[in-house]
């Protein structure tokens, strides 16, 4: 964020008997603040950058290629 700060989040499809992560994050973000930018990194290690400006209040779809 434009205030140095770093979020993270781990999402984990599968899993037990009736337990999942939903597939979708959602951050905190204080008003005045700008987000910079998102790295999603896959589970074989791969990312995906997203270095252009995030507006908040938006809901994103990535989608791995």
């Amino acid at each position: 964020t434009s205030d140095g700060e770093t979020q993270w989040r781990e999402i984990q499809l599968g899993g037990g008997f009736m337990s999942f992560d939903a597939p979708r994050v959602h951050f905190g973000v204080p008003e005045g603040i700008t987000v910079t930018g998102a790295q999603i990194r896959w589970p074989d290690g791969s990312e995906t950058p997203l270095s252009e400006p995030l507006q908040t209040g938006a809901l994103y779809h990535v989608k791995r290629h």
